[in-house]
């Protein structure tokens, strides 16, 4: 099963040089972790310098790249909708990485706990 690994594990792992809960470095290598385009802009949107942001958009950019249509934002809209329904509110960048995880069938990494509201995520 791919692995989409949200932010937050992108974000650990650049600061420590390990990722909380796993090795991702055999699954890389392997091409079985993705990236999606919102995740490709919350990483890139934290780097410091104009170095650091070229070396890493070029690691992640290597990466397979799961691609968001139309459908994945209409849908990404309405699990945020039932989720604010239910009293939950998330951000709707979150929805929108967890519907790509949905719709390519991947396993989503991470450590961010507001997708434990996800019902297909629950830690």
């Amino acid at each position: 099963m791919p692995i989409l690994a949200d932010s937050s594990i992108w974000i650990d792992y650049l600061r420590s040089g390990k990722v909380p809960h796993a090795d991702l470095e055999p699954e890389i290598v392997r091409g079985e972790v993705a990236i999606c385009g919102m995740i490709l802009a919350e990483v890139l949107s934290g780097v410091k310098s104009a170095e650091e942001a070229q070396l890493l958009k070029s690691r992640l950019l290597a990466l397979p790249y799961l691609s968001e249509d139309r459908d994945t934002f209409v849908k990404a809209a309405s699990l945020y909708s039932s989720l604010r329904k239910s009293g939950i509110t998330i951000p709707l960048s979150d929805c929108i990485i967890s519907t790509v995880a949905m719709e390519n069938q991947c396993r989503l990494l991470t450590s961010d706990r507001h997708f434990e509201a996800v019902p297909r995520f629950d830690g």
